[in-house]
C-alpha cells in the first residue's frame, strides 16, 4: 500500500484559480486586483502548510531510511516525493505573492533546496524501482541481462548508486535544518497577531494530517 498522501487542498485550488485565472468560461477570469487580494490574504495558511510540509520532510530524512528492506524505501521515497511536490507548489505560489525583493529572494532559496532534494530522492527512489526489477526472480530483464548471479550483480550496484544519492540527500537536510528553522521563525514573527494565529493554525492542522497519514498507513 502507498504511503502517498492522497489529502486534497481545494485551498490551493483558490490560490491558483486567483493567480492565473479560472479556467472555465462560466466563471471567467478574476480582475488583477481582486485575485491580488485573496491571495494575499491567504498568504499566511500558505505559510503555514508549506512550513508544516518542510518541517516534517526533514524530521523524516534520517539514517534509519537505509537500513529499510527495498519495497519499504521504494514506499518512503514515494511519501517524501508527494511532500516535496506539495512544498514546492506552495512555496511557488507564494514567490508570486511576495512584492519584497528580500523574502522573494528567501523564498527562491527554500525553492532551490526543495527542488534539489526531490531531485536526489527522485534518483534515489528510480534506482530503488530499477533494483527491484533485477532483483525479481521472473524478471524479463534476465532474457537481456543474463542468468540470475548476473541480475544480483546489476542489482547490487543499482543500490550502491541508491545510497549514494540518499546520502547526498541525507547530508544536505542536515547542513540546511537549521537555516530552514530561522526562515520559519523569521516567518512566524513578521506576522500580525491575527494573521500568526492564522499561520499557526495551518501549521498545526497539516501537520497534524500529514502525521496521521503516516501513522495509518500499512506496514510495508
Amino acid at each position: 500500500m502507498s504511503l502517498a498522501f492522497p489529502m486534497k487542498f481545494d485551498l490551493l485550488e483558490k490560490f491558483r484559480r486567483a493567480l492565473f485565472g479560472s479556467d472555465g468560461a462560466e466563471q471567467g477570469v478574476r480582475k488583477p486586483a481582486e485575485a491580488d487580494y485573496l491571495v494575499k490574504m491567504n498568504l499566511p495558511p500558505l505559510l503555514g502548510r508549506r512550513d508544516a510540509a518542510c518541517e516534517y520532510i526533514l524530521e523524516l530524512l534520517t539514517e534509519s531510511i537505509k537500513e529499510l528492506p527495498l519495497a519499504a524505501r521504494l514506499e518512503f521515497y514515494r511519501m517524501l516525493l508527494a511532500l516535496l511536490e506539495y512544498a514546492i507548489v506552495d512555496t511557488e505560489a507564494v514567490g508570486k505573492i511576495l512584492a519584497s525583493a528580500e523574502t522573494s529572494a528567501r523564498e527562491r532559496r527554500i525553492l532551490t533546496f526543495l527542488a534539489t532534494l526531490r531531485d536526489l530522492l527522485g534518483a534515489a527512489c528510480a534506482l530503488a524501482e530499477a533494483e527491484s526489477a533485477l532483483t525479481e526472480e521472473s524478471a524479463g530483464l534476465e532474457y537481456f541481462l543474463g542468468k540470475s548471479s548476473r541480475l544480483s550483480r546489476y542489482a547490487a550496484s543499482g543500490r550502491d548508486a541508491e545510497m549514494r544519492s540518499l546520502n547526498l540527500a541525507l547530508d544536505i537536510a542536515v547542513a540546511a535544518s537549521a537555516k530552514m528553522g530561522l526562515y520559519r521563525d523569521y516567518t512566524r514573527k513578521s506576522f500580525s497577531t491575527s494573521n500568526a494565529q492564522r499561520y499557526h493554525e495551518a501549521f498545526s492542522e497539516f501537520q497534524a494530517s500529514y502525521r496521521r497519514e503516516r501513522d495509518s498507513a500499512p506496514s510495508v
